[in-house]
């Protein structure tokens, strides 16, 4: 938007970068973003507790593609 680029929806920027191999998988991305939407919009400590688990089950996945986008850096030279 700051450069006049054209909006992209969230879901095809996501499925782009998996092409890309700037990811290893669009569908864990969109997961991620999904529990990071519920931890931001939730408001009692126990519903907090109760999504703990599934954050430590995919901080993994995020891992995994962080080091997947950092390669496809590295391999380019950007980095």
């Amino acid at each position: 938007m700051l450069l006049h680029e054209p909006f992209a929806p969230f879901i095809d920027m996501i499925n782009k970068c998996e092409k890309m191999a700037l990811l290893q998988s669009a569908d864990q991305m969109i997961e991620i973003r999904d529990l990071r939407n519920q931890i931001a919009h939730e408001y009692l400590p126990d519903a907090i507790r109760e999504l703990a688990t599934e954050v430590i089950e995919l901080s993994a996945n995020l891992l995994n593609n962080i080091e997947s986008c950092n390669i496809f850096l590295q391999n380019r030279g950007w980095v």
